[in-house]
């Protein structure tokens, strides 16, 4: 009866611990983790309906859709005034979108915040920094000119500053990759890839 009695309590003990540390709200993000929270982007379906669903047709999770909700555009223009507040006030003028693991949403989010900002017509370099996949241009429904895929000037002499093309009827310049590599973070690690974006960032808003 003891023993039973004592590992009941420590799973109790355990799990009420874990409830503590846990983050069950918005203002909870702030205070444990000791960071910013820009806006929490709740969970958008990626079908417009049940026949899409049946389909397997998935809509594009951009803020220039007409199918994505008013609350996910909203949430992301919330988020964009935050940010260029504070990069403005701070000096930052490079965003680094990242997570712990893979489908989380740093394509949707990277993307949209970059349509966002170009919207307020400030000049947006956006970079598929993830070298081991390849649909940027894809999500964003443009073709990338001939010659200027990230993944097949690897390691070439040629400039990064040359591969960047601009998103036609908009002020949003991409940077994407067509061939998958694994050695991603080497070539962001790199000093050719430091000095690109020491450039870019005279040339470029963010």
């Amino acid at each position: 009866g003891f023993m039973a009695g004592a590992l009941a309590m420590i799973a109790l003990l355990g799990v009420m611990s874990y409830l503590k540390d846990s983050v069950k709200s918005e203002e909870d993000v702030e205070e444990k983790l000791d960071t910013t929270l820009f806006g929490v982007l709740s969970h958008e379906s990626p079908y417009r309906n049940l026949k899409s669903r049946i389909k397997r047709q998935k809509k594009r999770m951009l803020i220039t859709e007409p199918s994505v909700s008013f609350g996910f555009v909203e949430t992301v223009k919330k988020m964009r005034t935050k940010l260029l507040y504070k990069s403005s006030k701070d000096g930052d003028k490079v965003l680094l979108v990242t997570s712990t693991a893979k489908c989380e949403g740093k394509t949707t989010v990277a993307v949209n915040l970059a349509l966002a900002m170009a919207q307020r017509k400030k000049k947006i370099l956006l970079i598929e920094g993830d070298l081991r996949k390849t649909g940027l241009a894809e999500l964003l429904g443009v073709t990338v000119p001939k010659g200027a895929g990230l993944g097949d000037n690897l390691g070439q002499q040629k400039k990064l500053e040359s591969l960047v093309f601009q998103m036609e009827g908009s002020s949003l310049y991409l940077l994407t990759n067509n061939v998958s590599h694994t050695r991603s973070t080497e070539f962001l690690a790199s000093k050719q890839f430091e000095a690109f974006l020491e450039k870019m960032k005279q040339e470029m808003d963010y």
